[in-house]
């Protein structure tokens, strides 16, 4: 290092400096020597493995009053090199909130990375916004919870198959314009294609069943509903004579 590095300390950067390692490669090449580095062996030793990283207490003003963690294990700068796939863990105190994501496919290209996790207890109101308005219309109030599953791979060719299953509880539809209680209500979610620019498609078979069968309900009980009126008015006719 003395023969490269210089007593003018006006030019030399520090070896904490962002381009000390361009300013020494310069000084190398200047005195004649070369720099050869052996691809495999750079790949398998010169790498940087971290074991686990855990963060806690996280806070965000749009995910408050929820406190988060984020736990991630088997980092490298080279994890082809590694037996372990990276893992990222996000977890809430509440656990109204968890996401389960193993990076396989950067270990082994030829396998998918898995992903799964829920997202519950939303308020209706606070999504209402992001959603179609013929959706939204129907929904007047309720519960949300959401859970994910699937697999994917990171490169932009590679595939994206996940499921985002949507649950409404505790909530009012209107049907046929009647306004009725729905103890759950599902909507599937598919998001699939390639990884760079995929689709998202809602199971429409699946809420159209749904819809279906509330809609027999409302008929059901107008039904009930004339009939019980029809009684009530024989009824009183009989006490009159």
């Amino acid at each position: 290092m003395d023969r490269w590095e210089s007593g003018d300390q006006a030019t030399q950067p520090s070896p904490a400096d962002l381009d000390y390692e361009t300013w020494l490669d310069e000084q190398i090449q200047n005195s004649g020597y070369a720099s050869v580095v052996h691809e495999p062996l750079a790949r398998r030793y010169w790498q940087t493995n971290i074991d686990r990283v855990y963060i806690d207490a996280l806070t965000a003003e749009w995910l408050a009053p929820e406190t988060l963690a984020i736990e991630m294990t088997s980092l490298s700068s080279q994890p082809a090199e590694n037996t372990a796939a990276p893992r990222l863990l996000l977890t809430s105190a509440s656990d109204n909130m968890a996401l389960d994501v193993t990076l396989e496919s950067l270990v082994d290209s030829s396998v998918n990375s898995k992903i799964q996790g829920h997202f519950n207890n939303i308020d209706y109101q606070t999504i209402k916004a992001q959603l179609n308005n013929s959706i939204a219309n129907k929904v007047n109030d309720g519960i949300v919870n959401i859970a994910v599953s699937g697999d994917f791979s990171h490169k932009d060719t590679g595939e994206l198959n996940l499921l985002l299953a949507a649950q409404l509880s505790n909530a009012s539809l209107t049907i046929k314009g009647e306004l009725i209680d729905v103890e759950r209500f599902d909507i599937p979610v598919l998001v699939q294609g390639a990884f760079a620019n995929p689709s998202i498609r809602v199971d429409k078979s699946a809420v159209e069943s749904q819809v279906k069968d509330l809609a027999k309900d409302v008929v059901k009980s107008k039904v009930e509903s004339k009939l019980k009126d029809k009684v009530q008015d024989k009824l009183k006719g009989l006490f009159k004579r």
